[in-house]
């Protein structure tokens, strides 16, 4: 939450006394309202930006029908991956309005997903260790 949404009253950020924690938002009664009166527009704008591009169009029908073939529900960040990884011209603002995903959730996955293959690649490239050379010898074998 902003300082000026904290400031007009529409909420307040708490920062957790205890270490390693995230700070989190509440929204007030008045934030809550603001809400309200803007959720419809913009959910109806996103949507139209959504149908605007095909290529949104198609990574949405991907992804839905993908999502429909599983038998468990996916996670923001399993979304996010899969948009990377079969789209990879996706902008990150686009995987937003398909996923529903912040931007900010959208960035911390498409960075961790490039760490993951980077890692991948590096671990595939690497030799593989040296093991000891054993010479079959038939006379060895239980008959």
């Amino acid at each position: 939450m902003t300082d000026e949404a904290v400031k007009a009253g529409l909420g307040k950020r708490n920062y957790p006394k205890k270490a390693g924690t995230y700070p989190f938002d509440v929204l007030s009664p008045k934030g809550q309202e603001w809400i309200d009166q803007r959720w419809d527009d913009a959910v109806q704008t996103m949507a139209t930006e959504t149908a605007s591009s095909p290529m949104v169009t198609t990574a949405k029908e991907c992804l839905d029908t993908f999502k429909a073939s599983r038998r468990l529900e996916m996670t923001p960040q399993m979304e996010v991956c899969f948009l990377s990884d079969h789209f990879p011209n996706l902008l990150q603002v686009d995987m937003c309005r398909i996923t529903g995903a912040s931007p900010r959730m959208v960035s911390l996955h498409v960075n961790t997903r490039a760490d993951q293959i980077r890692a991948w690649k590096a671990w595939r490239k690497a030799p593989l260790p040296a093991t000891k050379h054993v010479t079959f010898n038939p006379d060895l074998m239980d008959t």
